[in-house]
Formats: structure tokens, C-alpha cells, sequence
């Protein structure tokens, strides 16, 4: 045996030396420790404990295992094995136990053993130089008689020392939770307070972290301490493990080393204030389902270190929760705890939140789990709580929701409530308040959305739509609808940088409500109703095809559209029942093609119910169309034409261009045609050419719309109804009108004159010799007009 166990004074048993030290050989497993050299394991072994020193510097990463059989050549562990298998050349201790102390001592009176109780009599243990205590299902009471306070140090366990009682299921440093066999430990001071399980010796400095700082593991264990004056501290420089153990009475403890778990506790009892349990170190576990109860004071806040504590429950009998001592570095933080109020904190020193945790597992409608589905929480003041977690098949990380801040030198912050978004594109997305004043453990079952038509991909490529989310603007560049910008808006809502946000569009059929947005369409159109309770700002020919409603007021814009129009023609709606013009446009394309022209009009302009007329006139060269014509009442919705324009076949068989007839005057908005011929001779035919011309000019399909007919070649009708027109010679030299017959409906003269004019007459004669051999070929074939003269002389006499 190793380990040498004396007395090396009336107050101490002393246990040097671990039991047995070996080095592994190759082919260990996690349960199988193959041994290679130092002293052999046996059969007698089982039922000790087997520590690995994986890396021999640092007592954190030291394992330690129930030896649950031996041999001359392996040792097989218990507890769910080593975390991985050690190597060749690993070394390996094997523990003592109550037992070895108790053979190599040998004396009732200075330590008796009642079944499995060990009763140092006034006295207690000092383990060195490298010593291992291990025991399970024992009971052991100890006294520490010295009479200086606090140092040295009772119940000493040295550098490189360990000491476990009970098992851990899984081992140290893995979450482990299960303990079996526990053991008791007694322990008092009859004259001071006292340091305990350290190494400081009178007059040292405190203990504080040290690499090689001994291994203490009590699991399943209970450890009383006296109640009353002389309260115990432990000062913990190495690990520091207490798994489902009860500590009572006047003792306190203060961790140096991140490997520390306190996990599944019970400490009460402590009558001492100041003296209660703290951080001197940041713990890689947090500090879990441990209940203070009975306590002058739980914990004690000290310079400046953080701390996790979750699931702890602190009881009323705790007269104060925190000893507030500490510095402006150190942070506290408490998760599915018991609430406190601020009263429970003695000062304004340290940092202090409080917060409960939040688990959803996300699925669709059946139950399946959802992969890349966002989960946010943000505070009232818009704080992100963890950040955006994504799930996993349906997993989404823990989220810690703070409602209670209470920073340093400062009163406390209500943070609650919380907004809590899921979003994933596809789905409903679900916002919410809750004040989360206990955990949650949820599954949220997600909804697809109906309402959207674009797959993600698809809603991702829209362009033409910027959503500034920080200053609350929407930019449309291009043409869109309601469906376009709601699929955008899902898709950008759905955006980890843009969880922040709540969704405040609503869409209702083909409306929108902007809450509180400014909304800027710049020379595009945008189609449907839109509110907002800020700014609609139209520009660069921009316009809202819709119900558009602003915190100025509400404007109607609804839609007009003429299709199968001619390119290049000239329309005109115009409001029959108003008695006013809407539009008067030319239309666009390439000559000689059809287009649509579409546009927006008011309520102002056209009502439901109003009649609507349309108006087409085209003219491109020698090339023509008639008028076109058409009535429509409009609609709640808007109003539509379909055109059907014909050829003008007399003006295209004339061959004539209006535009080019630089002769012709129309003397707007006096009903005339002005001609100014120098050769004393105006075409009839001409005059026809330039009011198909003029009828597409703004002002020509206003007043001259199918002002004249051209009933053929050589007959042209002014239509008095349409437009009252007259010729006038405003020229200097007398004026023939010859070419072909023109006259108005009326029967009155087509002939206007001023005082001063110049002569003007209109010679039939053209229109003699164009019909004459029209009327000789009839008047031939017809039989019944046999004997009679068809001298074309008579003709003259008969007009």
C-alpha cells in the first residue's frame, strides 16, 4: 500500500499517498483499464475508486470511477466508463478508504467505528502528498479543535489531493445528474471558525484557484455542520463537486475553479451572514436546482465574478438572498428561479438579472418538426434575449428571457413584457406579448399561409420594393400589387436582421394597412387600397391605383383601360355625366400595331354609375382609321373599353396627309377651316384630309371629333352636330373649293365670309365629270330607260 496513514499529532489522522499508483498500458476502453507497470491492481480492489489523471497539471480534467472488478491486469469502472479511452502511459490512482484508516489506526479511542459510521474522536483528517479518499455508504464525523480562528485550515485536503464520496452516473463534467451510495460527513469546530477542505496553514494568504487545488465530490452525500456560533467555510481552489447533496447548518463555501458543480442541492441552516456561499470564478456549469432555505443569507456576492443559477428555489426563511459585497464587474444571473424582490439584495453592489427560460419545440400542423424556423424575444424596451435561434427538426435552443435588471449602483428594471416572434416563410408567422413569469416548455404547431403566392425563391427576386424597417419607409420602383408587396414583406419579415421588428401590415383582400409607415411610389403604379396613419407620397409620375388614405386624408385612384387600341392614336375619355374630360392621350407603340393604354382617375373625375365616353382618332401619314366611338358606365372597380377600329378607306384611297396640308388653318375656337391658297384653288379633298388630321390633336378630338364624313371619294358631309364648321378664304386672292362635293348636314352653306374677305365659290364641275361616266354606264344597262336622252348635259339640271 502506498498510502501512509499516522498521526501525526493528537488532533489529526493523516493520510499521505494515494492506495496504489499504476501506469495504463495499450488498449484501455472507457471501462477496461489495461495495466502496464507500478503497483498491480487485485481482485480486492473492487469497491475502491480509480482516478485518471488525464492531464497531470490540471486537477479539473482528473476522472475518477467505481471500480466495480480487478484483476493482476485490468480494472473494469463503473459510473458509465472514463470519457474516452485513456491512452498508453495514462496514469492512474486508486483511492483509500474509511476502512484503511480505520485498520492502520486501530485505537476506539481515537476513532471508532459503529457499522458504517466513523467517528474521528476529537479529531479529523489531513490528507497530502498526492492523497485519494474514497467511500461509499459511510458516515463519518469529524472535530476540529484548534483554537485560532479560520486558519489554519480544518480538515485539510492538499495539492493534488482528492476526496469523493458517493457515485456519479456519467461521471464529472458531463451534466451528470444521478448519484448513488452517499455518504454522511459530521463536521464542527468546538472553539473558532474555521476554513475548511483547503491547505492554508497560520499566517498563509486565502486560498484561491490553483491548477493542481484539490478534488472534492460529494455525491448523494448529506454534510452537517454544528448550528450555533462556529460557522464553517470551505475555501475550494480545485474542483468543487456537490451533486444531489444536502449541506445544513453553519457552513458556507467559496469556489475558485470553473470545474465547480453545485447541482440538485439543499443548503440550509446557515445562521451566519456572512459567511454563505459564493463565486470566485466563472463556473462552466451553471449552478441548478439548488434550494436555500432556513439561511441568514444564501449567497454572498464578492469582487467581481459571473454565475449562472437555474431552477434554484430560495424559501422565505432566507432573511436576506443576496450579501450584496461586490464590485461592478460581477454578474448574477438567475434562471427559473424562485422570484425575489429587490429587498432581498443587501446593497447596490454587483449586477443582478433574473430571467425564466424558454423552450419551444416547432412543428407544422401534423406535429412533424420544422427545420430554419427564426424564434426571437425581445424585452419592452426591444432588447433581444440570447439572440434569434433557428430550429433544428423542430429544436430550438433555450432563449433566457430578463425581467429583472438590477445593474450596479442602480434601483431594479422591469423588463417584462416580452414580444415573442416564430417566423419561417410558408408559414403563419406568430407574434405575441407574455410576461413570462414562469418557464416555458412549449410545442407551437405552425400554419401555412394561404395568402402568399410567390415560393420563397420567388419573393426573394422581387425587386422594385425597399422596406427600410428603421425608419419605418416603403419605397415601390416599380410596378407592383398587393399580393407582390405582401409576399415581399413575408419574405423580408422572415430575415434573422429583421426579427426585431413586429409585423404591422395587415392585409385584407387586395388592401393593405400600414400601420404607421411612410409609403413613397416613385414612377411606377402601385394597385390597391393602402392606408397608413403617416405620409403617401406620389412622384415622378407615380400613382396608386386604389383607395389611398394618409393621415392628410383619402384619395380614390381606380383604374381606366382601353386595349386593342391602334399605336400611335389619340384617346379621350370623357365623363357624359360630369360633362368633363378625364384623359386625353396618344396612345404609344410602333405604327401599325395594337397596344393598351391604361391609366388612374379619381373619385372626383368618375363615379360608379357615371357614363363614360371613349374616343379614338388615328392618322398617320396617308394612312387612317374612322373615329371610334364607345359608352360604358363605370364601375365601383374602374372602367374598361375594348376598341374595334375600321379603316378609313376614302382617306387612305386619297392618299392625301392631313398633317402636311400647310394651307389649311383651324381656327379654334371659332368653328372654321382658314384657307390661304396662293393659286386661288382649295381641294375638298384636302379640307377632308385635314380634319381627319386635326381630330388628333389634343384640341381637335375635343371640337372636331368626326366633324366630317366622307360619305365617298367625292361626297364629304360636315356633321353640324359635331362641329359647326364653315370655310372662310382669310387669303389674298379669290378662292375656288373644287375637287369634290362638301356641304353640312344642314343644307346651309359651307361658305363663311368677313368684310374684306377675298371672293370664295365652290365649282361642281370635277364632280360632273367623275360621276357623268358612272351615270352613262347605268342609264346603258338599264332596258327601261330606252328613248331617253342620256345627253350627261341633263346632269347639271338636276343638282
Amino acid at each position: 500500500m502506498s498510502a501512509t496513514i499516522s498521526q501525526p499529532n493528537t488532533s489529526q489522522i493523516q493520510v499521505s499517498g494515494a492506495y496504489k499508483d499504476f501506469t495504463g498500458g495499450s488498449g484501455s476502453t472507457t471501462t477496461v483499464i489495461q495495466y502496464d507497470s507500478g503497483e498491480a491492481p487485485a481482485s480486492g480492489d473492487a469497491g475502491r475508486f480509480l482516478m485518471w489523471r488525464e492531464t497531470t497539471t490540471d486537477t479539473k480534467t482528473w476522472q475518477i470511477r467505481y471500480i466495480e472488478s480487478a484483476t493482476a491486469t485490468t480494472v473494469t469502472v463503473g459510473d458509465g466508463g472514463f470519457s474516452s479511452a485513456p491512452p498508453s502511459g495514462a496514469e492512474f490512482r486508486m483511492s483509500s478508504n474509511l476502512e484503511d484508516i480505520n485498520t492502520a489506526i486501530n485505537d476506539q479511542g481515537k476513532l471508532q467505528k459503529n457499522g458504517t459510521h466513523y467517528e474521528f474522536v476529537n479529531r479529523e483528517w489531513k490528507l497530502i502528498n498526492d492523497a485519494f479518499l474514497a467511500d461509499v455508504d459511510k458516515s463519518i464525523g469529524m472535530t476540529n479543535t484548534d483554537s485560532v480562528q479560520w486558519s489554519p485550515s480544518a480538515f485539510q485536503v492538499g495539492t493534488e489531493c482528492a476526496v469523493q464520496f458517493g457515485r456519479l452516473s456519467g461521471g464529472e463534467a458531463n451534466d451528470s445528474v444521478e448519484t448513488t451510495q452517499g455518504c454522511r460527513l459530521a463536521l464542527s469546530s468546538t472553539n473558532e471558525s474555521k476554513l475548511i477542505f483547503g491547505v492554508k496553514a497560520n499566517g498563509d494568504s486565502a486560498d484561491a484557484y490553483d491548477a493542481l487545488g484539490a478534488i472534492l465530490n460529494f455525491y448523494g452525500c448529506q454534510i452537517e455542520a454544528s448550528h450555533g456560533a462556529k460557522p464553517l467555510f470551505i475555501r475550494a481552489s480545485g474542483p468543487l463537486r456537490m451533486i444531489g447533496t444536502i449541506v445544513d447548518g453553519d457552513i458556507g463555501g467559496r469556489f475558485y475553479n470553473e470545474a465547480t458543480e453545485l447541482v440538485d442541492c439543499r443548503f440550509s441552516g446557515n445562521s451566519s451572514g456572512g459567511h454563505a456561499w459564493s463565486a470566485a470564478t466563472t463556473p462552466t456549469r451553471d449552478i441548478d436546482n439548488v434550494f436555500f432555505f432556513g439561511n441568514d443569507t444564501a449567497l454572498k456576492s464578492f469582487q467581481g465574478y459571473d454565475a449562472t443559477f437555474k431552477n434554484c428555489r430560495f424559501a422565505d426563511s432566507n432573511t436576506t438572498i443576496i450579501n450584496a459585497s461586490a464590485s461592478p464587474s460581477l454578474n448574477f444571473k438567475f434562471i427559473d428561479c424562485t422570484t425575489f424582490a429587490d429587498n432581498k439584495i443587501s446593497a447596490r453592489k454587483g449586477n443582478y438579472k433574473q430571467g425564466k427560460s424558454i423552450n419551444y419545440e416547432i412543428t407544422d400542423s401534423s406535429g412533424v418538426g420544422l427545420s430554419d424556423v427564426l424564434v426571437a424575444v425581445y424585452d419592452k424596451n426591444s432588447l433581444l434575449q440570447t439572440g434569434v435561434q433557428t430550429s433544428s427538426s423542430g429544436v430550438v435552443s433555450e432563449i433566457q428571457a430578463i425581467f429583472f435588471n438590477k445593474p450596479h449602483g442602480s434601483g431594479v428594471s422591469n423588463l417584462a413584457p416580452f414580444d415573442i416572434r416564430v417566423r419561417k416563410y410558408g408559414y403563419t408567422y406568430l407574434g405575441f406579448a407574455s410576461l413570462v413569469t414562469d418557464k416555458i416548455k412549449q410545442e407551437i404547431r405552425l400554419v401555412v399561409n394561404s395568402e402568399l403566392d410567390s415560393t420563397e425563391a420567388e419573393a426573394s427576386a422581387i425587386t422594385g420594393i425597399n422596406l427600410n424597417f428603421s425608419t419605418s419607409t416603403l419605397t415601390i420602383t416599380e410596378d407592383a400589387n398587393t399580393q407582390k408587396l405582401y409576399d415581399y414583406y413575408q419574405y423580408q419579415l422572415g430575415e434573422s436582421a429583421n426579427m426585431q421588428y413586429a409585423e404591422t401590415f395587415v392585409k385584407t383582400g387586395t388592401a393593405f394597412d400600414l400601420d404607421d409607415w411612410d409609403l413613397v411610389v416613385d414612377g411606377c403604379v402601385y394597385t390597391g387600397n393602402i392606408t397608413t396613419s403617416e405620409t403617401i407620397t406620389t412622384q415622378n409620375s407615380g400613382s396608386i391605383e386604389g383607395t389611398a388614405t394618409d393621415k392628410i386624408g383619402t384619395t380614390i385612384l381606380l383604374p381606366w383601360s382601353v386595349s386593342n387600341v391602334e399605336a400611335t392614336a389619340t384617346v379621350q375619355l370623357y365623363n357624359m355625366t360630369k360633362g368633363a374630360e378625364v384623359v386625353n392621350i396618344v396612345a404609344g407603340g410602333t405604327l401599325g400595331t395594337k397596344v393598351s393604354e391604361s391609366g388612374t382617375y379619381t373619385t372626383s373625375q368618375i363615379e360608379a354609375g357615371d357614363n363614360i365616353r371613349l374616343r379614338i382618332t388615328c392618322q398617320a401619314g396617308a394612312s387612317a382609321f374612322l373615329p371610334y366611338e364607345a359608352f360604358s358606365v363605370a364601375s365601383a372597380s374602374g372602367i374598361a373599353f375594348i376598341a374595334d377600329q375600321k379603316a378609313d378607306e376614302v382617306y387612305n384611297a386619297n392618299g392625301i396627309d392631313g398633317s402636311s396640308v400647310s394651307t389649311l388653318t383651324a381656327d379654334y375656337p371659332n368653328v372654321q377651316i382658314d384657307i390661304s391658297d396662293g393659286d386661288g384653288v382649295a381641294d375638298s379633298r384636302e379640307l377632308y384630309a385635314f380634319a381627319v388630321y386635326q381630330s388628333t390633336t389634343t384640341t381637335g378630338i375635343q371640337q372636331w371629333f368626326n366633324a366630317i364624313t366622307a360619305i365617298d371619294a367625292m361626297n364629304y358631309r360636315i356633321n353640324t352636330d359635331n362641329a359647326d364648321i364653315k370655310l372662310q378664304n382669310t387669303g389674298n386672292t379669290p378662292l375656288v373649293i373644287k375637287g369634290a362635293r362638301i356641304y353640312r348636314d344642314d343644307g346651309t352653306s359651307v361658305l363663311f365670309a368677313q368684310s374684306g374677305d377675298q371672293p370664295m365659290v365652290q365649282d361642281t364641275g370635277e364632280l360632273v365629270q367623275y360621276i357623268s361616266p358612272q351615270i352613262d354606264t347605268a342609264m346603258n344597262n338599264n332596258t327601261k330607260l330606252d328613248g331617253v336622252s342620256k345627253n350627261t348635259k341633263l346632269i347639271p339640271a338636276l343638282l
